[in-house]
């Protein structure tokens, strides 16, 4: 279901009935290029100058695949597929200067890899 959802977002198919559900609400739902700037702006936000600096963000699979969309230069469809694989927990982490993002570890899962921790390894 969630791909489906995914895939009806990034095409525009919800944009008309999310607009009707926010004026009636009184909300606002951000579409998928709005979100996916604004995870870009976050990101070039927290690329610093300094090349000693750590920047640590916590979030769930949704930015960290649009993160990952943008350090590879991923298509929307392999940007889903690639958020299907992202376990709840898990760490990624991006080396990152003043121009340029790289992948160094993607859905790290050290920490639950053990006898007493593997039943709660879950996804989406």
């Amino acid at each position: 279901m969630l791909r489906v959802v995914m895939e009806a977002w990034i095409g525009g198919e919800l944009d008309e009935m999310l607009a009707r559900e926010d004026a009636k609400n009184g909300t606002t739902t951000e579409s998928w290029a709005q979100f996916n700037q604004r995870v870009v702006d976050a990101l070039t936000e927290a690329q610093s100058p300094e090349p000693k600096d750590k920047v640590l963000i916590v979030s769930s699979g949704g930015p960290k695949s649009l993160a990952m969309r943008h350090a590879l230069s991923l298509s929307d469809d392999a940007t889903i597929e690639l958020m299907m694989q992202i376990r709840n927990t898990s760490t990624t982490r991006l080396l990152a200067s003043p121009d340029k993002l790289a992948l160094q570890t993607f859905n790290v899962l050290s920490h639950m890899e053990r006898p007493d921790r593997r039943h709660a390894i879950t996804m989406v």
